[in-house]
C-alpha cells in the first residue's frame, strides 16, 4: 500500500509539472497572445476579459471602460484611417498608463470602446487615475498623422470597483457597460460611477 501510494503521489505530481511545462510552453504563450490580443492595438480584447481575467482580479480590482465621444464625426470627416490611427494613440496611452502604475490590463472592447482593469486600485485611486486619462484624451493630437486634422475627443467614461459594487465580476462587467452607454448617450463628457445595488 504504501508503495501505491508513493506511485500514485509521484504520479500525480509528474502529471502537474508536465502540464505546468506545456501551459507555458513557447507556442502555447504564442497561441494565447493571438487568442486574446487584438490585432489593431495591441491590448487585450474582450475575450481575455471575459475568459482569463476573472482568474485574476484582487480585492479591490476597480474597472474603467472608456468611450470616445464623436468617434464616428472623426470617421466621417477623414476616413477610417482616423479612426485606426487615434485607436492607436488611444491604445499606447492607455498602455503607458498600466505601465506608470505597474498593474493592471489595458483592452479594447470593441469598436472603440476600451478599457483599464486595476487590481488592488480603490475607487478612489481609480477616480483620480480616470480623471488623468479625460485629460490625457482630451489633448490627443491627430495632426501627426491625419494632414489638416484639428479634431478633439471628449471622453464617456463608467468606473466600477469590485466587489464593492458587486461581487460577481461579470455582472459588474455589463453593469458597468450599460453605465457607459446611458453616460454616452447623456451628451459624453462624464465620468458615471457603478454604485453598489
Amino acid at each position: 500500500r504504501i508503495r501505491l501510494r508513493a506511485a500514485s503521489i509521484v504520479s500525480a505530481r509528474l502529471r502537474s509539472t508536465q502540464a505546468l511545462i506545456s501551459h507555458n510552453s513557447p507556442w502555447v504563450r504564442e497561441l494565447r497572445r493571438q487568442i486574446y490580443t487584438d490585432p489593431g492595438t495591441g491590448l487585450w480584447s474582450k475575450a481575455f476579459l471575459d475568459e482569463e481575467l476573472p482568474r485574476s482580479v484582487e480585492k479591490p480590482t476597480s474597472l474603467l471602460l472608456l468611450k470616445p465621444d464623436r468617434f464616428k464625426e472623426l470617421n466621417d470627416a477623414h476616413g477610417h484611417s482616423a479612426g485606426d490611427a487615434a485607436m492607436e494613440r488611444i491604445a499606447a496611452i492607455l498602455s503607458q498608463e498600466v505601465a506608470r502604475i505597474g498593474r493592471g490590463w489595458a483592452l479594447r472592447l470593441r469598436s472603440n470602446e476600451t478599457a483599464l482593469v486595476l487590481p488592488r486600485c480603490g475607487p478612489g485611486e481609480a477616480v483620480e487615475i480616470a480623471r488623468g486619462l479625460r485629460a490625457q484624451i482630451g489633448a490627443l493630437d491627430l495632426s501627426g498623422a491625419i494632414p489638416r486634422c484639428s479634431f478633439r475627443f471628449s471622453l464617456s467614461m463608467a468606473l466600477a470597483t469590485w466587489p464593492q459594487d458587486g461581487d460577481d465580476w461579470r455582472r459588474l462587467v455589463d453593469d458597468a457597460y450599460a453605465i457607459l452607454t446611458r453616460a454616452w448617450a447623456d451628451g459624453g463628457d462624464r465620468v458615471y460611477r457603478l454604485r453598489a445595488r
